[in-house]
């Protein structure tokens, strides 16, 4: 645990390995969480793909999901939701995808795995 963690510092392996190339202060800085705008980030990017996505939702049709309440979300406006909302679509959208990569088999090849997600 001695490499992990040193205090109230962790990453101490990381930490040791990039010495010569960091500033002290950056190296003795404790962690710093990052948080994103999901409602900005989500209507501008992925609104239009969870649209199609849930058109054929597998988690709807394994009974994982309220299939009414994500298309009731998805036929409003993208600014009109609220933040939960706006993250409720985020993850079900995640859990689509992960369910047709890895449940059905799809597994990951870059764009044409995204084109299969879009065209099934």
């Amino acid at each position: 645990i001695n490499l992990k963690i040193r205090g109230n510092l962790g990453k101490i392996v990381f930490r040791e390995a990039v010495k010569d190339l960091l500033p002290d202060y950056m190296l003795k800085k404790p962690k710093w969480g990052f948080s994103i705008d999901i409602k900005t980030w989500y209507t501008k990017t992925i609104h239009d793909v969870a649209k199609h996505l849930f058109d054929k939702s597998r988690l709807a049709k394994q009974g994982l999901i309220d299939h009414d309440q994500v298309n009731r979300l998805l036929t409003q406006p993208p600014q009109t939701l609220e933040p939960q909302e706006a993250r409720y679509l985020w993850l079900t959208t995640l859990a689509e995808i992960w369910f047709r990569l890895y449940i059905e088999g799809l597994g990951y090849e870059g764009k044409r795995v995204l084109n299969a997600l879009l065209s099934s």
